[in-house]
């Protein structure tokens, strides 16, 4: 059994009134309050702020003077449901808040909202990838580097917690982004089989995932350093003044520390959701996936950078340059940028939109200049 619920919050709680008196104590390695059974472990974390903006719809309907945001999770037995729901439903309480899991939300008193979450009222999704080879990501000032620049801009994307298996145990408040780094920068063992670490984000975002790219054409990933990193948030926000602008530039800040050899913006439509799992069913497949790279994608994205080795092949028209880097950026998305963007020559191109059909592992495109 495996509950999540984020509480949203008009009052800071004191968690330590609030939680020792229900046999709470205070947990290491991030985590601020633990609650353990025989078979079940519980954990809530400090509170962050949250402006009122960034909480979902539902929510706001429920507590329109939101200023911060705990989140909590319970794994185990079943065992501990009752003492979890109980002290989630106190916080909430001491904080004029409001609960809410994948699906729902509701208040202390009982009143419900179905697709409270931004999880679940989200059709649509803006999802931010990039892939490189450049070794600087794999350094602590690299990865450090790279939350700075998130940090000027979309501060919001940034994970408030992670580790290395669920419920994650380091937090932003406990550990500090100096150690987000490390563990970014350490994602390069492949012998101990670690591709990825867990990590939890804030709404509006849904997704902050660093990957060892798991294919590069015919070759692994660690024969030639290739890793990604996929940004996600629900799509609403671009019609919220200043989010459109404000990730236009942090897509190219990010991209600045990265330096791809690829990286896009892309909407992905048709999300659907599962209600009463508070799970995700499905989605129209975007024609990349970030666990893998066998060429440029055959549909265009909104947003694109071309960075070494492939800027030497590249003819399409249109984008700016900037040193070794090509780029295809609107100054507010969801605009395109002036002249659009082109989808790459047919030799950079993999063999199918891999949204349609899977490609042969084993085939790369024509012009290929990695090692293969």
């Amino acid at each position: 059994m495996s509950k999540s619920v984020e509480i949203f919050l008009a009052d800071r709680p004191d968690l330590a009134a609030v939680l020792e008196p229900l046999g709470w104590h205070k947990g290491g390695e991030g985590s601020t309050y633990v609650l353990d059974g025989p078979s079940w472990l519980a954990t809530v974390w400090n509170a962050s702020p949250m402006s009122r903006e960034d909480a979902p719809p539902g929510v706001r309907k429920l507590q329109p003077d939101i200023a911060w945001h705990i989140s909590a999770g319970v794994e185990g037995s079943n065992g501990g449901t009752k003492p979890f729901d109980r002290a989630v439903r106190t916080l909430a309480r001491a904080g004029h808040g409001v609960m809410a899991d994948g699906a729902h939300a509701w208040s202390v008193t009982g009143r419900r909202l179905l697709r409270g979450m931004p999880m679940s009222s989200e059709t649509e999704y803006l999802k931010m990838m990039w892939w490189t080879a450049d070794p600087r990501t794999r350094t602590e000032a690299g990865a450090r580097a790279l939350l700075g620049a998130l940090e000027r801009f979309v501060p919001q994307a940034i994970p408030r917690r992670w580790g290395h298996f669920e419920p994650p145990n380091k937090s932003v408040e406990q550990d500090g982004l100096d150690d987000l780094a490390r563990e970014i920068a350490g994602l390069t063992a492949p012998a101990l089989g670690i591709t990825v670490f867990v990590t939890a984000v804030q709404p509006p975002f849904s997704a902050f995932d660093v990957r060892l790219v798991g294919c590069l054409g015919e070759r692994q990933p660690w024969e030639y350093g290739v890793r990604s990193l996929t940004i996600e948030v629900g799509a609403s926000v671009l019609a919220q003044p200043g989010w459109g602008r404000q990730l236009s530039r942090g897509f190219r800040a990010v991209s600045m520390e990265m330096r791809p050899f690829y990286a896009e913006a892309r909407i992905e439509r048709r999300v659907k959701w599962d209600p009463h799992r508070g799970g995700r069913l499905g989605s129209q497949p975007p024609p990349l996936a970030e666990q893998n790279w066998f060429g440029f994608p055959r549909i265009a994205p909104l947003a694109m950078v071309v960075g070494p080795p492939y800027t030497p092949y590249w003819v399409g028209q249109g984008g700016v340059r900037d040193g070794e880097f090509i780029f295809y950026l609107g100054e507010v998305w969801p605009e395109p940028p002036v002249g659009g963007i082109p989808v790459a020559a047919e030799p950079l191109l993999q063999e199918h939109d891999i949204s349609i059909g899977r490609r042969p592992p084993n085939e790369v495109p024509a012009v290929w200049p990695f090692p293969h």
